[in-house]
């Protein structure tokens, strides 16, 4: 059976640097990256968000929306 998972030795070539995210701020990067597709065209599937946000964990994702 022949591996083909790189060694540790071996580099990864075009690989992205690994960003560290709170939860909120990932989950607002991941939808503001989100289209859909209509007759062709290509449009944001979130163009906007509204929130009351309280204490919790939901403080985070209020300052995320912010930034």
């Amino acid at each position: 059976m022949v591996s083909t998972a790189p060694k540790s030795t071996d580099k990864l070539v075009d690989q992205e640097p690994t960003v560290a995210l709170t939860v909120a701020w990932a989950t607002v990067r991941f939808l503001a990256n989100q289209y859909v597709e209509h007759d062709g065209e290509r449009h944001k599937f979130f163009a906007g968000c509204l929130g009351i946000f309280g204490h919790g964990n939901v403080a985070g994702i209020g300052q995320a929306l912010l930034q």
